[in-house]
């Protein structure tokens, strides 16, 4: 495999991309609206730790994946696996932080969670997969794109513009993966569709339990388990 071959680099360049707008969303919104920054406990700089090395992993992991190199390739897997653990149990732990601090957010901790599970999904499939460079690589793509509407909402906010529009940004970046998909293999991954689905899907579920009293007072209970705030 070459780092010309236009599949490895698209994802390479996409990975790369989607770092971009996690330390860009993140540490410019920092920088214009510090009122809107949390309060700095321990949590939120762990998180930040796990989340921005997951974003900086993916795109080295594609080009060792790239270059040939098993050997690194099987070392920052096991790194990544690693990773996958504490942004799990931080992004768990940052949904109750906000929440405890704001008891409204049932919309947001119900979507929180659902991206837990579908970066576990992918994680997990990405895992079963290892042993095939190409599938790995692109898992490993649309597992990071699972995680990155943070970050999109962060540059919507740099720029005043309405963040629920950053839903919309996501879909467009799974356009460009499936797009992609279609140029080099003539049809549209079903690992793509997947990820996508589960993106969707996230959002109208959310949309439909966050209303529901029984899963109001669930979320309550499980955002409050583990006092953060």
């Amino acid at each position: 495999m070459e780092l010309t071959n236009s599949r490895n680099r698209f994802y390479l360049n996409f990975a790369v991309g989607l770092f971009l707008i996690g330390f860009l969303g993140f540490g410019i919104n920092g920088l214009v609206n510090p009122e809107k920054l949390p309060p700095q406990i321990p949590i939120v700089s762990i998180h930040a730790f796990f989340m921005f090395s997951w974003l900086i992993l993916t795109p080295i992991q594609l080009y060792l994946s790239a270059k040939n190199n098993s050997k690194r390739i099987k070392a920052f897997q096991t790194i990544a696996l690693a990773i996958v653990v504490g942004m799990v149990i931080t992004i768990f732990l940052m949904t109750a932080f906000r929440y405890q601090r704001k008891p409204d957010l049932v919309l947001d901790a119900t979507f929180n969670l659902f991206t837990i599970f579908n970066f576990l999904i992918l994680i997990g499939l990405g895992s079963y997969h290892r042993v095939s460079v190409a599938l790995y690589n692109r898992i490993l793509l649309l597992a990071s794109l699972s995680i990155i509407l943070p970050g999109l909402k962060r540059l919507l906010r740099v720029f005043l513009w309405e963040e629920n529009l950053a839903f919309l940004l996501l879909l467009l970046l799974f356009v460009l993966v499936a797009l992609n998909d279609r140029k080099v293999e003539k049809k549209i991954h079903k690992y793509t569709r997947l990820s996508a689905y589960l993106s969707v899907q996230s959002v109208v579920l959310s949309l439909v339990l966050s209303g529901l009293d029984f899963w109001k007072k669930g979320i309550h209970e499980v955002m409050n388990f583990i006092e953060i705030y």
